[in-house]
Formats: C-alpha cells, structure tokens, sequence
C-alpha cells in the first residue's frame, strides 16, 4: 500500500526539534571530514553554518529518541527549525551529498567544533 501525505508528515518521536537538534550536535558534531558518504557527520562551518545529513541523524534519533523515528520525521523537524537542504561537495570522493543548512531557529551553535572546509578536495584543514 502506498504512503499517503498523513504518513508521510506524521511526527513518531521529536516532540521537540530544538531539544532533538541541540542534543544530536553535542553528542555527533564533527570537525572530521573522513568518513561515510552514506552517513556524514553533523558539522558547522567557520561561516557559522550547520550541515546536518537527515540519515544520519535518523539512525542518531531511533538509538537515542525513539525507535519509531522516521527519516522523514527529521526532515520535518529540521525544516521545522528553519533549514533547507543544499547539496554539498564530499572532500576526496568527488560526489556531492544533500545536506540540510543554514541557521537553526532557537538552537545555539556555540561551542561545536567548527570545520575548515577544503576548496580543493584534497586533505581537510586541522
């Protein structure tokens, strides 16, 4: 049976996006760009710009929020506290991954490692 527009924007377990993010970024914010493609690391940029991928911090949420968590649910939520996804180049793989950006509504970014991204896809900056 196909998804209906219900299932798809019904919310299983972030009652509280601001809550769910800020507690995601301290326990996954990363400033290492070596990795999974699949799952990329949650990371904020020296311009002051987060980089959550909804699948990882999916997988994140159903350990630590609620099993029935829903990538969908991120998305919603993510959307909720102002982010837009942005395809994003993957340093060395030469691929891009789509990430949800920007300037999260009510959740502080202070005191998360920042990450130097590298414009020339070689080695990440320390």
């Amino acid at each position: 049976m196909p998804k209906t527009a219900t299932t798809a924007t019904t919310t299983t377990g972030i009652t509280d996006p601001k809550k769910t993010l800020a507690a995601y970024l301290k326990a996954e914010a990363s400033t290492d760009q070596v990795g999974s493609v699949e799952l990329p690391a949650p990371h904020v940029t020296k311009a002051g710009n987060l980089y959550v991928h909804s699948r990882h911090m999916t997988a994140w949420a159903k350990k630590n929020v609620d099993r029935k968590v829903e990538q969908a649910d991120v998305q919603a939520a993510l959307r909720s506290l102002g982010l837009s996804v942005r395809a994003a180049a993957m340093p060395g793989i030469g691929k891009s991954v789509g990430f949800y950006t920007g300037r999260p509504k009510g959740v502080s970014l202070r005191g998360l490692p920042v990450r130097e991204l590298s414009r020339n896809g070689s080695k990440p900056k320390a």
